[in-house]
């Protein structure tokens, strides 16, 4: 932008100044937050970049802005990349989540691959509270997804081979589900 300096000489207002807040790495992609705007890059396969359909097959070589997130989840202020998936948290407590929806891990009740930042409903379903909880902290894995509520719940989601969503048996969750919180007491 420009200024003036006294006598009406053009000067450079100074910019912004940019705030790397967080960054992840998933398998062949990568999430950068910067003042509460997520830039991604690397392979667009399946969505996991969040740049829509239209990326497909195509590598993003630059850091390019998820301009999709809905305006009323507020400014993300967390991320985490799985292996081909992304997730975020926003300041108001919305869960997104993007990419190969293999074995459930995008918690959109299917297997679906979401192009766009889709809003995970937590808490309404199978396990869950009964309502939309607001999510503080979110982590993705290799085909899994587990996210903290507001309330300190963990929730997981996704492909539950091993037991590695902590929820008592080894079957798939496609909508988050309640971890046994009895284990830590």
């Amino acid at each position: 932008g420009q200024g003036w300096r006294e006598g009406g000489e053009a000067t450079e207002t100074p910019a912004a100044p940019v705030v790397f807040q967080a960054v992840s790495c998933g398998y062949h992609h990568t999430l950068v937050l910067v003042s509460g705007r997520v830039f991604s890059f690397g392979e667009t396969q399946n969505g996991r970049c969040g740049h829509g359909p239209d990326s497909d097959r195509t590598n993003a070589f630059f850091p390019t802005i998820v301009d999709a997130f809905p305006a009323e989840g507020g400014p993300v202020v967390s991320i985490s990349c799985g292996y081909f998936h992304s997730l975020a948290v926003s300041v108001k407590g919305a869960l997104y989540s993007f990419g190969a929806g293999k074995g459930g891990r995008l918690g959109n009740g299917c297997t679906d691959d979401e192009w766009l930042p889709y809003r995970v409903t937590v808490g309404a379903g199978a396990g869950g509270s009964g309502g939309d909880e607001r999510i503080v902290a979110c982590s993705g894995g290799d085909m899994h997804s587990l996210a903290i509520g507001e309330s300190g719940r963990v929730y997981g989601m996704g492909y539950n081979g091993s037991g590695r969503l902590g929820v008592g048996d080894n079957a798939p969750r496609y909508e988050p589900t309640l971890v046994n919180a009895s284990a830590w007491v």
